[in-house]
């Protein structure tokens, strides 16, 4: 009876431990143009669940991994020197922040370091006056924070407790 007690509640803190490893990310896009105060041109939501891809106002195809966020430009163009033309990509689940984001070696030439900014869970991206060629991309390579469900919590902290218990009881 106690060694089963002992596995369950070992099992029941390795489970918590395990949930709490990642959570899968999902994101809200909106566009702006022709600054960030005018009403957003497009809004979607991302899940990065493997790759998830919408079209980002005819311009790039997004897509979405559990590490990457690329746009990919079908066409050559070039994006208006405005105050702000691009989009505001806000992470929405897991409620945690970014812990990093870098551009990936693999970008375009044409897209630089001045274009991207981020803060919390928040990643801004301007491509004001950026010239592009046919199947150009430009990558994102991003960290979320970890953050424990309250459920996921609530069961590592139940199976900790649990342990503690049978170890006292064997003293």
């Amino acid at each position: 009876m106690k060694t089963n007690l002992l596995k369950l509640t070992c099992g029941l803190a390795l489970l918590g431990a395990i949930a709490t490893a990642r959570a899968q990310s999902v994101f809200d896009f909106t566009y702006y143009y022709p600054n960030t105060n005018s009403a957003p041109l497009q809004e979607n939501s991302l899940i990065a669940n493997g790759i998830d891809t919408f079209n980002e106002i005819g311009t790039a195809n997004v897509t979405a991994t559990d590490s990457t966020i690329t746009f990919t430009f079908p066409a050559p163009g070039y994006l208006a020197l405005v105050a702000w033309n691009g989009p505001i990509i806000t992470l929405t689940s897991p409620s945690s922040d970014f812990s990093s984001v870098t551009i990936d070696p693999s970008t375009t030439p044409s897209f630089s370091a001045s274009m991207l900014s981020w803060s919390g869970n928040q990643i801004d991206i301007n491509w004001q006056g950026m010239n592009f060629s046919a199947g150009n991309t430009v990558t994102f390579d991003y960290n979320v924070a970890p953050a424990p469900e309250p459920s996921t919590l609530a069961l590592s902290v139940m199976g900790g407790l649990g342990m503690l218990w049978q170890f006292r009881r064997r003293k």
